[in-house]
Parts: structure tokens; sequence; C-alpha cells
């Protein structure tokens, strides 16, 4: 059996460790795998990942401090694979894809999540050389393979899950709300992972003006939080706190969509925005921001797209005008052409036969 090794900054409740996992549970077959990973690494990923036969191998953080001791790690244990698919946002990557190429194992994979980062210096910095570290280029959206490829090749390649377990379900909506002790509250939702690209400031300033033209309304924010004190304090500051829920992370959140009724993701950028994908298949209206690729809109007849240079008010407007609410299972099977895109057991065929490729044109040379 083919050995493939994945490297990725952490395994914490976040989507791209929803990502590695998906795809490598799909991989089992044919690949022995491991993930090269730092840390936090969450205990439920860890026992998925056990119960996959998918080994985790944990390494030094790649931190200022510890960075020639993360580098020396991947070089000694990334030897002997056939494979080597690294993740990140940006070609801040290129220096585990080196380490491979040092190493002479057989493909390397570069894999883009995000369509800007933190590090846009470097990413300008190694445009030129880039290219040369990789041999499959592979992204989420058109948008994040320009970030990271510019002008060269790269495939795009769905954040695949389980599309089915989205589908709405109002038991579900019921026992989620009455856990939450939720009565006929307006339910605004957002999924993600208390970053500034998530642009949680403006989703606040939003809720506050909603919150003057209506009462009975709560904002429910679900992701992991207790890592992010600067930004909780922040929404913990707004006048309409005690209307804010902080459901912090689940590995069920498909679960958690049924309990909302609008789904608002003003994201100053992404790379997809998959949890947009997970919100339309479970019939919700969303209102995103124009910065989220068009690849994420699978129902163009739930999503309405508004500039962050727009008037609060706008948001607030169409968010209260699209609570109303509708048959949203139905909305999963009106779209399934669309949403099968992004079923994990398809898109897992696709990235098997990225890699049969790939290793069938290296023997070749």
């Amino acid at each position: 059996m083919k050995k493939l090794a994945i490297v990725t900054k952490n395994l914490n409740l976040n989507g791209i460790s929803n990502v590695v996992l998906n795809y490598s549970k799909q991989l089992t077959n044919e690949y022995n795998i491991t993930i090269f990973s730092g840390t936090p690494i969450d205990e439920r990923n860890k026992k998925e990942a056990q119960k996959n036969n998918i080994n985790i191998i944990k390494t030094p953080n790649k931190s200022k401090k510890t960075i020639l001791k993360y580098y020396s790690f991947l070089k000694k244990k990334l030897k002997g694979y056939d494979i080597v698919h690294v993740n990140g946002n940006s070609r801040a990557i290129l220096g585990e894809l080196a380490v491979s190429r040092i190493n002479k194992n057989k493909i390397n994979v570069a894999h883009c999540h995000n369509s800007n980062s933190d590090y846009t210096f470097f990413n300008k910095m190694t445009k030129s050389i880039f290219n040369k570290f990789y041999d499959v280029g592979l992204a989420c959206s058109d948008e994040a393979g320009k970030w990271m490829f510019g002008n060269n090749k790269f495939i795009v390649l769905p954040n695949g899950f389980e599309t089915k377990k989205f589908i709405y379900n109002e038991n579900t909506r019921k026992r989620i709300r009455k856990e939450l002790n939720l009565n006929d509250e307006l339910v605004i939702g957002h999924v993600g992972n208390f970053s500034e690209a998530k642009n949680y400031e403006f989703l606040i300033k939003i809720f506050e003006t909603i919150c003057e033209r209506k009462k009975n309304v709560k904002l429910l924010l679900v992701g992991k939080y207790k890592n992010n004190e600067k930004m909780v304090k922040k929404i913990k500051q707004s006048i309409n706190a005690k209307d804010i829920i902080f459901y912090g992370p689940t590995e069920k959140v498909y679960n958690v969509y049924n309990a909302m009724d609008v789904f608002v993701f003003p994201s100053k950028f992404e790379g997809l925005g998959i949890t947009l994908v997970e919100a339309q298949c479970n019939g919700l209206k969303c209102v995103i921001s124009s910065n989220i690729p068009n690849q994420a809109i699978v129902n163009k007849k739930i999503v309405t797209k508004l500039k962050l240079s727009e008037n609060i008010d706008a948001w607030k407007d169409t968010i209260l005008k699209n609570n109303i609410q509708m048959n949203r299972e139905e909305e999963y099977f009106n779209n399934i052409n669309r949403i099968e895109k992004y079923d994990i057991e398809k898109d897992g065929i696709i990235l098997k036969n990225i890699y049969g490729e790939a290793l069938k044109n290296e023997n070749n040379r």
C-alpha cells in the first residue's frame, strides 16, 4: 500500500481540519495515511482518525521560536512517502514542500484553502520559485488557486463533506432551540473561527441595528472562541450582548443550522466559504458579503450578496426581508445537482484519480 503524508497546521475543530479528515477517510483503502499536525489536535478529531486507521504525528508548532525545530522534525519524519500533501493558505507552505523535495518523495501536492492570508509579503516574494516545489496544485476555489498559484496550472477540488447530514430537520430544530431556551425568537446564525477575516465587528454592528428595529432577536455564533479572547471581548462589549449566544465548537454543526432562521456571512475574504455551502444544504436564507467566491453559491434563490461598503441599514433590511420561513428540506433536493459536487464520496474519487495520474506521470519520466 502506498504511503501518503498530509501536512496541516493543526487538527482543531475548523474548516481545513474537516477537509483533511473528510478526504483522508475516503483514501484509506488505497493509502497508508499519516497526518502531520501541529497543535491543537482536538480529541474528537483524534478519535475519528483512529477509528478510520489514520495515523497522526504531532509536529512542533510552526512559530518563529520553533521554526528550525519544526522543519528539522519534518525532514526526519517525511522520508519514504509516495505523496506529500501540504495544506495552507499561502505560499508560506514552501518550506514543507522544499523539505519533501530534499527527501526525494515522489509527489508534492500544494493545497490552498484561502484567497488571502497574513503572509502577503512572503506570497509575493516567492512567486517566481514556488512552482518548482510542487507537482500538483489544488485549491478550494478559483480565487484561492489564483492567490497561491498565479498563472500556473491548478485544479479546483471542492471542500467535500457528507451533504445529506445537512438536510433540514424540523424535529432537530425543536430540540436544539429547546436546549438553547429559544421560543419564537428570530435567530440570526453564523459559523466561523472568530478570526479577523470573518468580520465579527461588522456582524455585531448589523445585529445591533436589527435589535433597534425588532425585538426578540438572537445572534447564534458557532465555532471555537476560547482562544480568541480579543475578538470575544469586543463581541461581549455589544449593547446587545445578552442576546448573543456563544455555542462553541461542535463536530455536529449540521444539527445547529436547523435552529437558525437566517445565515449571515460578512467575511472580508474566503477561499471558498464551506459553511455557506452547508447553510444552503440546510435550506437557510443566506445574506453574505460580495467577497465570497461565486463557487460557494449552490442555490441562488436563497442567497443575497451585499458589498461591505453598503450601508448597515441595507444589511439590516435584507436580513429581515429574508427571515420568512419556507420548506427548507425541499431546497436541498431542488438543488441536488449543484450540491452533489460537494459530496465527499464523489470528491474522494476525484482526489484518488488526481493522485493516481500524478504517480503514473512520475513513473513514466
